[in-house]
């Protein structure tokens, strides 16, 4: 896609909509501000019972393209690509614990950032709590806040513990729309794009590549060879 819209000179861009979201734009203030000195490492946590439970499509790989990874760690993912630049160093695992499908359903990753800042994520869709926790460690404090929740960040310091609340908007995908809207009009800039968006896929297909044998192919069609289905 991205070579076919280079080839046609014309711009893509891609739904990662939490990159213009309100709290998310605070976090990236408070970084640029040294709320907590300098970033020392990045972690995530997550696991939602209700994508098991609810999963639909979300699960076929033939048209999700995996499990519940691809649907929701993607935009963890990116939100690091956006706060900290691209993610080098990918190594990972997956796995299925739960026994309930054919895709992974618990995936552990590292990766690095910047000048080889250390930075996981692990996500756990067979667990029976649900969790969504986004860390930021400095040397002066931490950012701890929520990817797809709507809570207040939290913020720790040496002036304290402060909650910080910056509500996502009625339409959540409103404000990136804008900066698309802003940027075929040329008057601004939108920061989610085919370049950036492949990125993230790039990390993905890395964590990924072990469970699947690959996912260049029609891979779905050959899911009793998968690698990975050993563990499930």
């Amino acid at each position: 896609m991205v070579d076919a819209f280079t080839h046609a000179r014309l711009p893509l861009f891609v739904a990662y909509y939490r990159r213009r979201l309100p709290r998310f734009l605070e976090v990236e203030k408070l970084l640029a501000e040294g709320a907590i000195g300098k970033v020392t490492g990045v972690r995530y946590l997550g696991s939602a019972p209700k994508h098991r439970d609810d999963a639909g499509w979300r699960l076929k790989a033939e048209i999700a393209g995996g499990g519940h990874f691809l649907d929701v760690g993607s935009h963890v993912l990116d939100l690091m690509d956006y706060l900290f630049g691209p993610l080098g160093d990918v190594a990972g695992t997956a796995a299925n614990m739960g026994g309930t499908c054919e895709v992974e359903d618990t995936v552990a990753m590292s990766f690095s950032v910047g000048k080889g800042m250390p930075g996981s994520a692990a996500w756990n869709f067979a667990s029976a709590e649900t969790e969504d926790v986004f860390t930021i460690s400095g040397t002066d404090g931490q950012i701890e806040f929520s990817v797809f929740g709507n809570d207040p960040l939290l913020l720790e310091n040496s002036n304290g513990g402060t909650t910080v609340a910056r509500p996502n908007p009625p339409h959540v995908a409103q404000p990136l729309i804008q900066t698309v809207v802003d940027d075929l009009l040329g008057r601004g800039f939108c920061p989610s794009t085919g370049e950036s968006g492949r990125r993230t896929t790039r990390v993905m297909d890395a964590v990924l590549a072990g469970y699947y044998g690959g996912r260049a192919d029609e891979f779905w069609k050959r899911s009793g060879t998968w690698p990975g289905r050993g563990g499930s």
